[in-house]
């Protein structure tokens, strides 16, 4: 009995290892974890570290001195104009090498300007906020750009991140769903799984729809809530950026799929409240909506994360709009 227990432990450790090969050489799924070498806290705050490297969502990533993220590990700022861009871990460039995000696309389009990216992962209105006095001190900047992502408005963060302390995000309203979120050990888990397995990330995203989760609990909430703190937000970056400041909305996967009114709520109920600031505002959802297959737009399994496909569309439409 104890020899065909171990036989049996033996060939499915066997099947799950081959499965996790096949998901990784068909790329069929990605991964969602940071290294912990890459974020620190201060102040309840995120910060990434000055000098640093390592991997994010599977993508080698490079920290400036001042840390921002940059292309190299030696890459050097030269030009005297600079462009500041604000946002967070989409802006940023979950999964994709810097070279083929939507900053990094620019920044080689147009080496006579400094693009800073002052992106952090999991950032929200009020980390911004807290910002001000930085994206205020950094000198020689010409134009700033808020990328916004929908759940910028939320008060907690989903960063996944091994060693720093966890904040858990619960998505949608499913009350079995909410009461794993709580156990430590199912929390524990599912952290070390998306930092480790394409195939638990594969299964995950086929059988539980995470962009639809998600995405419900951001249309929830601009329902059920103000977003004053974003006007706030935009009105105090429009003093820093005088006339040169760009305000862009991006979509959820999920929001891509029909396209609807009501879909689209969120994005509307922005541009509504932006409508007499009189800043540079884009809503580039339209766009997604319009385009060949949208889902492949976005990170695999992933609620609002870009592709390269997705950060080559965003690159795209800014060099038309943006004065560079």
């Amino acid at each position: 009995m104890k020899k065909i227990i171990i036989i049996n432990f033996v060939a499915i450790v066997f099947i799950i290892l081959f499965l996790e090969l096949i998901v990784r050489f068909l790329n069929l799924s990605g991964l969602m974890g940071i290294d912990s070498g890459l974020i620190y806290e201060k102040n309840n705050i995120n910060y990434l570290v000055p000098g640093s490297s390592g991997l994010l969502f599977n993508a080698k990533v490079y920290i400036d001195s001042n840390g921002y993220r940059v292309p190299t590990k030696s890459y050097q700022y030269k030009a005297s104009k600079s462009l500041l861009f604000i946002g967070d871990s989409t802006t940023f460039g979950n999964g994709v090498i810097e070279e083929e995000t939507f900053v990094g696309r620019l920044r080689k389009e147009f080496n006579e300007i400094n693009f800073i990216n002052t992106a952090v992962p999991g950032y929200q209105v009020k980390h911004y906020a807290q910002n001000l006095p930085i994206y205020k001190d950094i000198a020689n900047v010409d134009t700033i750009i808020y990328v916004i992502t929908l759940n910028d408005v939320f008060s907690s963060s989903n960063v996944v991140n091994l060693t720093v302390e966890k904040k858990f995000q619960v998505n949608g309203n499913n009350f079995f769903l909410s009461k794993l979120s709580e156990n430590i050990i199912i929390k524990e888990l599912n952290f070390i799984l998306r930092n480790k397995s394409y195939l638990y990330m594969y299964i995950k995203g086929t059988f539980s729809d995470p962009p639809k989760r998600y995405f419900k609990n951001v249309h929830k909430f601009y329902k059920e809530n103000e977003i004053l703190s974003l006007l706030n937000l935009v009105k105090n970056l429009k003093e820093i950026a005088n006339s040169n400041l760009y305000v862009i909305t991006l979509p959820y996967e999920y929001q891509t799929r029909e396209c609807t009114e009501d879909a689209l709520y969120p994005q509307n109920k922005i541009k509504e409240m932006l409508s007499n600031l009189e800043i540079n505002y884009y809503d580039f959802t339209k766009y997604f909506c319009n385009s060949k297959n949208p889902k492949q737009k976005f990170y695999k399994f992933d609620p609002m994360h870009l592709s390269v496909e997705g950060h080559e569309l965003v690159y795209n439409l800014l060099k038309n709009r943006i004065n560079f």
